[in-house]
């Protein structure tokens, strides 16, 4: 890295030279720093330099998030998204944190407004709505007011930045706690180490994290659990940090390829979601059926493991054991979409 921009790791140092760099000095710096590694503790710097400046909310509820570090180039479906709405309609508060795309096709606010949520509410609308129906969506006011030129440049050269690692700590909510996908393995140990950083802070009681990657192939991987290749799960709180592995065909799914998982533009993985909450998985074509069972099963994954945050991790010590609950919840959760039950909580949601 350019040593004169070796002082923009400090947060405040950053940000307060940020609006006078250049473009070229920015992508050096921005590009070098995540290619050298970014350490936690610079990291911590920048997430409580942002949360000092809007200091996220507690509210008067229990509140949960699921959010992805992004960077795995997988273009799928929007996974977290659709398995947070699964999971709401079936009784977990979720006030969701998300933005636009910055390196995939479709970011979450893309996708929920091409679906018909309504963005334009005020934040305390969106909270009574949280409120009313245990769903909401809300944006960190800090990407757009202090990491907007970042994002623009890593969208340019669909390159992932610093802000991928910061990202899923930026909720404008204080949540009691969270599941998080980490795209790389590389980048796991951080991650985690932020994670402990907040559960010790009190910023979260709970937190898992989930990485897929391809067993024939590392380069491929996914900030997701996922029905198509094996993932890990780390659960932690104050007392445990509790790691699993999986494999489809040890909770009963099939294998696949990541094309099975991909989607399209907003309109498509709109259509994709309606589909995916009534169960219709058509019967015809083969490569239809494959790509459209391998999201429903990955859909089953996610929305069940964001049930996993509201229990006590001593209980998931065992192996054994967090499998028991976790094949016992996804169970639940598939007969009640295919009872429609998500579908028309959906339904009526929009309709508000």
């Amino acid at each position: 890295m350019d040593p004169s921009l070796e002082r923009l790791k400090e947060a405040s140092f950053f940000f307060e030279k940020l609006a006078s760099l250049s473009e070229i000095e920015l992508k050096n710096f921005v590009f070098s720093w995540h290619k050298e590694g970014e350490s936690v503790s610079d990291l911590i710097t920048f997430i409580e330099f942002l949360r000092a400046k809007h200091p996220p909310l507690r509210l008067k509820s229990e509140a949960y998030d699921c959010a992805g570090t992004g960077g795995d180039k997988a273009d799928t479906f929007n996974i977290s998204t659709s398995s947070a709405i699964v999971a709401a309609a079936l009784g977990l508060p979720i006030l969701k944190n998300g933005g636009r795309s910055a390196t995939s096709k479709t970011g979450s606010v893309d996708f929920l407004e091409e679906l018909g949520v309504n963005f334009d509410l005020s934040d305390e609308d969106k909270i009574a709505k949280f409120y009313n129906y245990g769903l909401s969506f809300i944006s960190s006011p800090v990407s757009a007011e202090y990491l907007a030129p970042v994002k623009k440049i890593s969208k340019a050269k669909k390159k992932s930045s610093f802000i991928n690692l910061i990202a899923p700590f930026l909720s404008p909510i204080e949540l009691n706690a969270q599941l998080i996908g980490v795209a790389h393995k590389k980048w796991i140990p951080i991650v985690l180490d932020i994670a402990k950083y907040f559960i010790e802070k009190g910023y979260r009681k709970r937190i898992i994290l989930v990485h897929a990657a391809s067993p024939e192939n590392k380069e491929k991987v996914l900030d997701e659990a996922a029905s198509i290749w094996p993932f890990k799960t780390y659960f932690l709180d104050r007392e445990h940090t509790i790691e699993h592995s999986f494999l489809p065909s040890g909770l009963g799914m099939r294998s696949g390829d990541l094309p099975d998982l991909r989607g399209g533009d907003t309109k498509e993985n709109v259509a994709i979601l309606k589909k995916l909450i009534k169960a219709e998985i058509p019967q015809g074509d083969y490569t239809e059926w494959s790509a459209m069972q391998s999201k429903f099963e990955t859909l089953l994954l996610n929305s069940a493991l964001l049930f996993a945050l509201r229990e006590d991790f001593s209980k998931f010590s065992k192996f054994a054991q967090f499998l028991t609950f976790y094949k016992l919840k996804i169970g639940e959760i598939k007969t009640k979409l295919d009872g429609e039950t998500v579908s028309a909580f959906l339904e009526e949601y929009l309709e508000r």
